[in-house]
């Protein structure tokens, strides 16, 4: 029997035996009483010592909690020094759970009846480590037991040898260059270890090894003599073709589809990694690991497709990762948000209900197959392809689904239905990476010779920048003329050789001509208002008078001519050298915006606040982009910075076809935020909100500092009493789309969140009655902060920031050079310590975003500091905590912009209100409004806090104000009784 039967035979705890024997223990048999092993749990109606290896036993238990039960075993037998893998079994549930007698051991559960791949896969690299101590063998099963072990172990060595690449490669390359070179040569071995893990490399197991060391028998050479004609006299040469050496490689199939051609970078630099690169990369990576195309397991860790997204992520670009706002998104996550997105897709192309067009895609009826055989996928963000692949997944499944041959609807999703975009070259190719394994992963049995070449993927993902377009340029090519864009597109796709750059010669000249059309256009737009504004400017008025341009007008006419002379400048070099000046879908994409555009725009954009932004890009965005024009918050009088996952929203929705769907993966801010206050009213006035759920369970696996948002909405209009699910599969949670607006779509918050705030809604409000303000903010914090010995004393005061907070105290541990006078205003000239490390940060502090004039040493927001009575919390904590700045030293103290304030008329309200803020119902409040961050944090700005209610009475509360001394000067806090008075304050709405 395979282990997999074995699995699936078990019923009873006396089959277990059997098991060990699969696992490469020695069976046996004998049952021990578990209060022998101080275990005194119900729940574990037998135990039984089932195998041994050596010093290494195999216990199970039967247990109608399994995993509880394995998790308890595990720990009783490890602090009895026992070495032991055990299993918690459910007989009824058919259900096991597994685990190692180690620290904090790890607990993987299996289901019998339907075991998945990695299930087997985990107990097969737990058996492979039979040889050494007891020890070694228990600790080696814990490792296979964690699950996400093997591929951050994975992830982190190939990042440590993608770092030597780097290091490797010649110093006049430009680093990114470097990176872009050792990128694209790991990830070709890569490739080619599941390559050879199908069987066509030569039908060798161990085909890469063996070249490997037959190149370093004879002399070396491995990239001159190994890498170089495999890549290009072999993979990328049909077979017919191949040199005498090349056909020394055994049957090697032609795979084509531009991984193994030689890239630009590579034409350019002329540079190869030494033979003792080479060397390590295989011995410490890529021989260390199985690698698995298939639901099959292998002897050692296994490597499969699936584990490489996190990996891919991560190794994009290190150094501009979280600037670009780039970040890994779990695979759970994407199907979800691509099938939810789908649904509700169909349910328009077919008009019905979601729920009505999700049964009909599960009995997959012809009018659906028709649909889904048509439908077009855009990721204007691709990544690494996440949310290609998962797109490509599902399309394959249900057309599989349909009869049709697994292999052939991959090619045939691949060509017809997807199409991706994305600013980095790197993360282009390794999508382009990715979807390939997954058409080799779908030729499961073809023999090298008879494999079909791989796609050309290089037509349908494109390098540029989707929402930053230099000019909103119209679709150049109607009709016929984008008809035959999309047949020259098909065929680069499918095309070899010379062929291939015939095809792709034709494409690229209809994309030059398409964008010339585009750019003619645009500029006899710009002339044409250029025109209208200059004769509005120069003509007279019904009563005679010659009219002029007013100041707003003569600003205009400046924009249109700059813009007019761009678009100029542009056309010159289209015409001199051939080169596209920018990406533009309606030149790229002409035949798909034509017809009006995506069907589904899926995706997690970039999350990038505006400031780290340029300020060329920020007005470029602005201008483009309604929605990222934030309106200016009602309290603080200025508008706040918005998110580019804002212009990313408006500009997928403008990609989409009018019946089409965008489902997006945005900051959960966006739902509270006084920066998505605009996109939130367009939304809900202009477009079908589908789904809208807050996902703060995404934390697991979802690495950017601010969770998600899961977005799934419609172009067109909404129709009368459209409900919004808050929920994936709708979950019986739905809001009226017309109770939404641009205010805060609290009532989208899972669980009873939005009832219990509803309880709050009537009485007063905390914003309503105090002004509340972000700490200053200095722009440049490497100058400001904690300058050293540079400054004289008397200019440095203690600087209070978000990390410094804790509930009723703080310490400032941070100095801030402070050169203003006592009425608050910038010192007229600073003594000569300030003054020369001033003058040595000039250039710095000039181009600082918010500095507009006045002396260099000025800060901002500097209304936080002064004689106040100050209540001052974190705008980054596990929990809302806040604290009074009442002595004369902590009215001396700073709150910089991690921190928010707010000032009372007294020092008795100041301690009161934060005896309310601290207090467990308030805190409470807070969380379920608040944008969930990473690790346990919460975001509580002006905006969520000025929400709190805030009843008359609380600021002249005695006991508030008495519990808030007691806070302050370091007494313990009765939470209880602070509870208990904030709850009769709030009466019985809270309750």
């Amino acid at each position: 029997m395979t282990l997999i039967d074995t699995l699936e035979s078990i019923a009873r705890l006396e089959d277990l035996p059997g098991l060990a024997l699969e696992l490469r223990f020695d069976p046996t048999w004998h049952e021990i009483e578990p209060a022998s092993l101080g275990i005194d749990d119900p729940t574990i109606s037998r135990l039984a010592l089932v195998g041994r290896q050596g010093g290494l036993q195999l216990m199970a238990a039967q247990s109608g909690h399994p995993e509880a039960a394995a998790h308890r075993l595990a720990r009783s037998t490890a602090r009895r020094g026992l070495l032991a893998l055990v299993v918690g079994f459910d007989p009824l549930r058919r259900r096991l759970a597994f685990a190692a007698s180690v620290a904090d051991a790890p607990v993987a559960v299996m289901t019998t009846t339907r075991l998945r791949p990695i299930d087997v896969r985990i107990l097969e690299r737990g058996a492979s480590h039979r040889d050494g101590l007891a020890l070694t063998r228990c600790l080696s099963w814990a490792d296979a037991l964690a699950g996400r072990t093997l591929d951050q172990r994975f992830f982190r060595q190939f990042r440590a040898t993608l770092a030597a690449a780097v290091a490797e490669l010649p110093g006049r390359i430009p680093g990114r260059d470097r990176h872009a070179l050792a990128l694209l040569d790991l990830t070709r071995v890569l490739f080619l270890y599941f390559v050879q893990e199908r069987g066509w490399l030569d039908g060798r197991p161990r085909f890469l090894a063996e070249e490997l060391d037959r190149v370093l028998q004879s002399g070396g050479g491995v990239a001159r003599r190994l890498l170089r004609p495999l890549f290009f006299g072999t993979l990328n040469r049909p077979i017919d073709r191949r040199s005498t050496t090349a056909r020394k490689f055994g049957r090697i199939p032609f795979l084509n589809g531009g991984l193994f051609e030689p890239h630009p970078l590579e034409r350019r630099w002329q540079a190869e990694l030494p033979d003792s690169f080479w060397i390590d990369a295989f011995e410490q990576l890529f021989e260390r690991y199985h690698f698995t195309i298939g639901s099959e397991v292998g002897p050692r860790a296994a490597i499969g497709p699936d584990m490489l997204g996190r990996v891919f992520e991560g190794v994009m670009d290190p150094e501009t990762r979280r600037a670009t706002g780039a970040f890994y998104t779990p695979s759970a996550l994407v199907d979800q948000l691509v099938r939810a997105s789908l649904e509700a897709w169909l349910a328009g192309k077919l008009g019905c209900r979601i729920d009505e067009a999700r049964a009909e895609l599960a009995q997959l009826t012809p009018r659906v197959l028709e649909a889904v055989r048509e439908v077009t996928v855009l990721d204007p963000a691709a990544g690494s392809g996440a949310f290609l692949l998962g797109a490509l997944r599902l399309l394959v499944t249900l057309r599989v689904r349909s009869g049709e041959d697994a292999a052939a609807a991959t090619r045939n999703v691949i060509a017809t239905n997807l199409f991706g975009v994305d600013i980095s070259p790197n993360a282009v190719h390794l999508a382009e990476l990715r979807l390939w394994l997954e058409v080799i992963r779908s030729d499961r049995d073809a023999p090298p010779d008879e494999i079909a070449p791989l796609p050309n993927l290089d037509a349908l993902i494109r390098q540029g920048d989707s929402v930053l377009e230099r000019h909103d340029l119209p679709v150049a090519l109607r009709g016929a003329a984008a008809d035959r864009l999309r047949e020259l597109r098909t065929r680069v796709l499918t095309a070899t050789g010379e062929a291939k750059r015939a095809a792709i010669r034709s494409l690229r000249r209809a994309e030059h001509d398409a964008m010339g059309r585009a750019l003619e256009a645009a500029i006899e737009n710009l002339e044409r208002k250029i025109r209208d504004l200059v004769a509005s400017g120069t003509g007279r008025s019904l009563f005679g008078d010659t009219s002029t341009l007013s100041r707003a007008g003569r600003g205009e006419l400046r924009r249109l001519r700059t813009e007019r002379s761009r678009l100029r400048a542009a056309r010159r070099r289209l015409v001199s050298n051939g080169i596209l000046p920018w990406f533009h879908f309606g030149s790229q994409f002409a035949d798909l915006m034509d017809r009006g555009g995506f069907d589904l725009i899926v995706g997690n954009p970039p999350w990038v606040r505006a400031e780290h932004l340029s300020p060329q890009e920020r007005e470029s965005l602005k201008r483009r982009y309604e929605w990222f024009r934030a309106r200016p918050s009602p309290r603080r009088g200025f508008a706040p910075v918005a998110d580019l996952a804002v212009a990313f929203l408006q500009r997928s929705l403008e990609l989409a076809h009018p019946s089409g769907v965008a489902g997006l993966l945005l900051p959960a801010k966006l739902l509270t935020a006084q920066y998505g206050s605009l996109a939130r009213e367009r939304l809900a006035e202009r477009h079908t909100i589908h789904l809208a759920a807050d996902l703060p369970d995404a934390a697991a696996g979802f690495d950017a500092l601010v969770y998600p948002l899961a977005l799934v909405v419609g172009r067109a209009e909404p129709p009368a009493g459209h409900l919004t699910a808050t929920t994936f599969n709708g979950g019986g949670k739905f809001v009226p789309q017309d109770a939404l607006s641009g205010a805060p779509w609290s009532a989208v918050r899972p669980g009873d969140e939005a009832a219990l705030l509803r309880r709050t809604a009537d009485g007063p409000r905390l914003g309503r009655q105090f002004r509340i303000g972000l700490g200053v903010k200095t722009g440049a914090d490497s100058v400001f902060l904690d300058p050293k010995d540079t400054c004289e004393p008397e200019l440095l005061r203690p600087a209070l920031r978000g990390r410094d907070i804790r509930p009723f105290r703080t310490t400032a541990k941070a100095r801030l050079l402070w050169a203003y006078d006592a009425s608050g205003r910038p010192l007229d000239r600073l003594p000569a310590m300030a003054r020369n490390w001033i003058t040595r940060h000039a250039r710095l502090l000039e181009r600082r975003a918010d500095f507009r004039s006045g002396p260099l040493w000025t800060v901002f927001r500097t209304d936080a500091v002064g004689p106040l009575f100050r209540v001052v919390w974190a705008d980054l904590a596990r929990q809302l905590s806040a604290t009074a700045l009442l002595t004369d030293a902590e009215q001396r103290m700073v709150p910089l912009n991690t921190c928010y304030w707010l000032a009372t008329p007294s020092a008795d309200s100041a301690l009161a209100l934060t005896a309310w803020l601290n207090s467990e119902p308030i805190r409470h409040l807070a969380r379920q409004q608040a944008t969930v961050a990473a690790s346990g944090y919460f975001r509580f700005n002006a905006s969520l806090v000025g929400t709190l209610p805030l009843p008359s009475g609380v600021l002249d509360d005695a006991a508030l104000i008495q519990i808030g001394r007691a806070g302050h000067q370091g007494k313990p806090v009765d939470e209880g009784a602070l509870a208990e008075r904030v709850l009769r304050l709030l009466g019985n709405g809270f309750e």
